[in-house]
């Protein structure tokens, strides 16, 4: 089986083990998918969403502290870390996915600069960048900020309800 072949079998089944839920295998797969095509970007995606399901399984079972949402999630944040640099411009989603994490662990002044960057990076404007960036400026009180992304997103899709609900809670704090 050539290189190109070897790759795609280990996607494909890295990718049915993300559909059976079982993302350790899947990881297994992608990580040596990795090893044949370093470069390829979309496995750096597919690696880093395992990386999250399997955390977001460990926090659904258990109460666990800061300390180890931090230990689950750095790992998968330098994965990003990793792709972003990679990839220079064409990085966007995995800026918007960095972002993402960065606001789950209350970085907030990290998630801006990531979403900011997918945004201003991103040839096509997206709704679900631009709620995010919402939240993210709220998360840092930057409530008029916050109101001015979450009514971008919803102008770009008009039943976007999320967009809606918390471009209402900040317009509430504000005052309006």
């Amino acid at each position: 089986m050539g290189r190109t072949s070897r790759f795609n079998s280990l996607l494909c089944k890295g990718l049915i083990r993300m559909k059976d839920k079982n993302y350790k295998d899947a990881l297994g797969y992608f990580t040596e998918a990795q090893g044949i095509s370093p470069r390829n970007r979309d496995i750096v995606f597919y690696k880093s969403s395992a990386m999250v399901m399997a955390a977001l399984e460990i926090l659904e079972k258990e109460e666990v502290s800061a300390k180890k949402v931090k230990e689950l999630m750095e790992p998968i944040i330098a994965e990003l870390d990793a792709g972003v640099k990679i990839y220079a411009k064409s990085e966007h989603f995995l800026r918007f996915y960095r972002g993402v994490l960065h606001l789950y662990m209350h970085n907030c002044d990290k998630a801006a600069t990531d979403l900011h960057n997918a945004i201003k990076n991103n040839e096509e404007s997206s709704c679900k960048y631009h709620m995010y960036m919402g939240l993210s400026y709220g998360c840092m009180n930057l409530l008029k900020e916050a109101v001015n992304d979450l009514t971008i997103a919803i102008k770009l899709k008009e039943d976007y309800l999320a967009a809606y609900y918390n471009k209402g809670k900040y317009a509430y704090l504000l005052g309006n």
